[in-house]
């Protein structure tokens, strides 16, 4: 079965001929966000300090992970079906394979032309079938499946305590500035916190760095909301242990039975 899984071809091909547009843009997420908190407001507001040393340490480990997870997710293949399988034929008590809904023979892939395996669907973006599909995600350019699944979630985790680290610590430089501001005293900018008397006006030293955290938090707080809704949404899929895709079709079915029964 590993082997089934297995890619072909070296990863780092995979990866090349992974990227494109959108996987592009999400990494110029990543090391933009990065860059902006640490040497914006970590290196500047907090230093080598215990706390910024802290802040430091667990902002780098929650977005190496995330960018760990995100490769493997790009990389792994889902899970194919492995070459060769058949349902089996033996009668059962209670039979596990799934059955297609309208004769009770097993499910075919007539665009693989082989059998699907239970809970196996095929992706028409990536053109095969794969092994408990969740679904395709266009993020990482490839289906989430029962090979990558686990990556996929822990992704999810990590990117989520990332993007939240990331605006707390953003919007508290900005409060910090704000009252530094109103005080008229001196605030430090950029990696080697170089000190901008406030009192004699806004340089453009102070305006680059308060633009570039303005456009940060911009991008942080909605990318934070939409991570941590899809990361709450797929802990109620692994606790009730269903895909998306069954999901759906247990509200499309349920939802053309109350039709049926209100029309009939």
């Amino acid at each position: 079965m590993a082997a089934a899984l297995a890619a072909d071809e070296p990863i780092w091909r995979i990866a090349a001929e992974k990227i494109n547009a959108t996987v592009g843009a999400v990494l110029c997420v990543f090391v933009f966000l990065y860059y902006v908190d640490v040497a914006c407001v970590i290196l500047p507001w907090l230093s080598y300090s215990v706390p910024g040393t802290l802040h430091l340490m667990l902002l780098t480990a929650t977005t190496g992970l995330a960018l760990f997870c995100y490769f493997k997710c790009m990389v792994v293949n889902p899970g194919r079906v492995p070459p060769g399988w058949q349902p089996d034929t033996e009668p059962q008590a209670a039979p596990v394979q799934e059955v297609k809904k309208k004769d009770g023979a097993p499910r075919y892939c007539k665009k693989c032309n082989h059998y699907k395996p239970p809970r196996s669907h095929h992706c028409r973006v990536c053109n095969r079938c794969v092994l408990r599909m969740d679904h395709h995600c266009p993020w990482v350019n490839n289906c989430i499946g029962h090979a990558n699944y686990r990556s996929f979630f822990l992704l999810l985790v990590y990117c989520s305590m990332a993007l939240l680290h990331t605006s707390w610590l953003l919007i508290s430089h900005v409060v910090h500035i704000v009252r530094s501001a109103r005080m008229a005293s001196v605030v430090r900018v950029g990696p080697k916190a170089t000190p901008v008397a406030l009192e004699a006006g806004t340089s453009q030293h102070l305006l680059l760095h308060i633009g570039l955290q303005a456009l940060a938090i911009a991008v942080a707080l909605p990318t934070s909301i939409a991570v941590v809704s899809l990361l709450t949404w797929h802990v109620r899929m692994v606790a009730t242990n269903k895909t998306t895709i069954e999901h759906a079709e247990v509200s499309l079915s349920l939802g053309a039975s109350v039709y049926l029964c209100t029309n009939s």
